[in-house]
This record gives structure tokens, sequence and C-alpha cells, in this order.
């Protein structure tokens, strides 16, 4: 699966957080600031080339993939910074709270279509 990649990288940003939290020091962070870097220039690139031909099913698909990174830079917000000369900061914006994250995400990319089909596989990725 062309996800692939990226559950992995979820999977590992997940545990370099913990790794940071337990124990916080300037290499972890480094490893998780280029985790979310790589995932910003990667991610909406992987969205472009898998050509969806659904108008539908690629609008949500693109939803996902903003409330992804919005998710990712949220978090990244949150993180310190390593060193201000080399770190670029993110635009500021309001960060997402969990159940406006979950409202969205819902509405966004779960809601009905109208195609049975369509409206069982996006139930599917529903959060509750």
């Amino acid at each position: 699966s062309t996800l692939f990649p990226y559950t992995t990288l979820f999977r590992s940003l997940q545990t370099l957080y913990s790794e940071y939290k337990a124990s916080p020091n300037p290499t972890t962070l480094q490893k998780i600031q280029s985790a979310i870097a790589d995932l910003n220039q990667n991610l909406p690139t992987m969205l472009q080339s898998a050509h969806v031909s659904n108008a539908t099913v690629a609008a949500r698909i693109a939803a996902a993939v903003n409330l992804i990174l919005t998710t990712v830079n949220s978090f990244a917000a949150l993180m310190p910074q390593s060193s201000p000369a080399t770190t670029r900061k993110a635009p500021a914006k309001a960060l997402l709270h969990a159940n406006d994250l979950k409202k969205q995400w819902n509405q966004q990319v779960c809601a009905p279509t109208g195609n049975s089909a369509l409206d069982a596989a996006f139930a599917a990725s529903a959060l509750r």
C-alpha cells in the first residue's frame, strides 16, 4: 500500500514522542522534527501521485490529508524548538482540540455521499 510508509512514520512519531516525554533530549527532538517535516513535505505529494479519479473520493482523501497535517503541525507547535536558527516555525494557527478534530474528520471524511459503497468505506474510518 502507498500509505504503508506513512503508517510506519506515524507509529515511529508516536514512539519518539513517548521516548521524548520519558527523557527529553535534543536528539529525539530532532528526530521528531524530521518526521514532521517529512510528513509535511511528502504526504501532499503522495496524494497528488495517487491520481484518484473519483472526485468524491479525492475530496475526502484531501480532507483527510489536510486534517492529518493540521494535527501533526499542532503537535509540532507544542514541542520545544531545538534551535531557533535552524528550525522554521509554521505560521501560527489555532490548535485543534481532540473533539474538534473528531468532529471535522467525521464531517469532512466520513459524511454520507449517497453512494452506498463509498458510504460504507467512509463509515469504517469514522472516529468515535
